[in-house]
């Protein structure tokens, strides 16, 4: 009865599928790859997702299984849970995975079940077999380390000097190496030689601690590093665009002996988060040896602290560069200091984004006076003109201070001068306030200036002033619907 009822399913299955039954085994193939529903979000989620897409398909009829297990491109992606419950009863799945893939370039991710289960068996009588198979699996990847393309792990600290592969010389496939340490510790020792990825992402893993050819890298994340292994990335990773340093610890005495700065021919994208240095060597350390004469984008967040104007303007001045974007966020800001230190800003500026901490004595007048003055350029003042390419301005407010309402129409002038050639082409201005309990009367705009903040969006500035509630963001210029009244 159950062969029959298997005969049965597989006719029915057969009459209801036609088309691809019929169709050349290429374009079939071809149709089950529009099927799978690939994504940048590497979550395990998204992952589950994509294997069971792959796996419904090999599940409908014994045709479709025969195609699906005949088209590698299905079986290029191959996320492997470490933190499984008998782990090792999974073992014969993932070698099929990868045996399907053929000889094709292959997307590894690796990383703990939603329970942390690796983390948990620590210390516990399940701690030496779970290391043996998750050893195991190790192994069996590290057979296909010719055909890897992404290999993304995200494990505890103890379980990464598992990872000893010699990748091969000639791997041209391998593009991408994210490694984090699920446990947030900063001990881990991987021991894979030979990497030369393009793109690299480490989080809480000692950059030293990898055989990275860095001369091939291009982009690079890493959270917490060592200021001397900043010098050192900076200067082997000679391609390098895209360069994000999150976390920076102190270093030896070694970074002191560098004298002349690093200058770095195609650094585009740089940015610094939450600098953790000490009060002898702060952020500006990094400014001060280094040159990015094709930085195009700066972001900084500097986890409250001041800014480096001073590091910063040699910074600019020894780079010469033609900077479009620049991003301040939570960071001190002088507010006596501030307008000369934007003076030294490249002249190239295009977009500018500030969130001043609200610990800091900030205040945007000065600021917004000077743009007020400098709107039409002068031609006599050549290079000395302030920020005069500026098209895009972002204001993050103090909350629990008044707001100068009265000085946001004198930046764009009377309405007469808005087709004036020599002004400044900012046409965009959004001021935002942050959630702040109790709620204050920072958002509160004068009635006086609201139909000269009416008029320029009726020119068609783009003015957006949004306050920040529990509700959800609420922009203070746009008309009430009847729901909100």
């Amino acid at each position: 009865m159950l062969d029959q009822h298997r005969e049965l399913t597989t006719e029915m299955n057969r009459i209801h599928n036609p088309i691809v039954l019929r169709a050349p085994p290429e374009i079939a193939s071809h149709i089950f790859q529009l099927c799978i529903s690939r994504t940048n979000n590497e979550s395990p989620e998204s992952l589950n997702k994509l294997v069971q897409s792959v796996l419904g398909l090999s599940a409908v009829c014994r045709d479709w299984r025969h195609i699906a297990c005949s088209t590698p491109q299905l079986w290029t992606t191959v996320p492997i849970c470490f933190g499984a419950i008998r782990l090792l009863e999974h073992h014969r799945t993932i070698q099929q995975w990868f045996n399907r893939s053929k000889a094709l370039p292959i997307s590894i991710y690796a990383y703990d079940s939603k329970i942390k289960y690796l983390e948990g068996t620590v210390g516990s009588f399940d701690a030496v077999d779970t290391y043996r198979d998750v050893a195991t699996i190790v192994r069996t990847m590290s057979e296909h380390s010719y055909r890897w393309k992404r290999l993304d792990i995200c494990i505890p600290s103890r379980y990464s000097p598992l990872f000893d592969t010699n990748v091969p010389y000639s791997l041209s496939s391998f593009r991408s190496l994210k490694l984090e340490s699920s446990d947030s510790t900063y001990t881990a020792r991987y021991r894979m030689k030979h990497l030369s990825p393009t793109d690299v992402t480490l989080l809480c893993v000692p950059a030293d601690s990898l055989a990275i050819k860095w001369n091939n890298v291009t982009r690079v994340d890493v959270t917490l590093i060592n200021l001397d292994e900043c010098f050192t990335l900076l200067q082997e990773a000679s391609k390098l665009v895209h360069c994000r340093f999150s976390g920076i610890l102190p270093s030896s005495e070694l970074s002191s002996l560098l004298v002349d700065p690093i200058i770095h021919p195609t650094v585009q994208y740089f940015e610094l988060e939450r600098p953790c240095l000490t009060e002898t060597e702060d952020t500006g350390s990094i400014f001060e040896r280094t040159a990015f004469p094709a930085l195009r984008i700066l972001k900084l967040s500097m986890n409250e602290e001041y800014l480096p104007e001073e590091s910063l303007s040699s910074f600019f001045s020894r780079s010469s560069c033609q900077l479009q974007e620049l991003y301040i966020h939570n960071t001190g800001l002088e507010s006596s200091t501030f307008v000369t230190f934007l003076e030294k800003v490249p002249s190239s500026l295009a977009k500018l984004d500030i969130s001043p901490t609200t610990n800091c004595d900030h205040s945007p007048e000065e600021f917004f006076k000077t743009l007020a003055q400098s709107r039409i350029r002068n031609e006599d003042a050549g290079n000395g003109q302030f920020l005069p390419n500026l098209e895009i301005l972002k204001y993050q407010a103090n909350p629990i201070k008044p707001f100068p309402w009265t000085l946001i129409p004198p930046v764009f002038g009377p309405v007469g001068q808005w087709w004036n050639l020599r002004r400044r082409p900012l046409d965009s201005f959004h001021i935002h306030f942050a959630q702040y309990n109790p709620p204050t009367r920072a958002t509160y705009i004068d009635m006086s200036v609201i139909p000269s903040l009416l008029a320029l969006k009726e020119i068609g500035v783009d003015l957006r002033i949004v306050s920040e509630t529990s509700d959800g963001d609420i922009e203070i210029l746009e008309p009430c619907s009847e729901d909100d009244l």
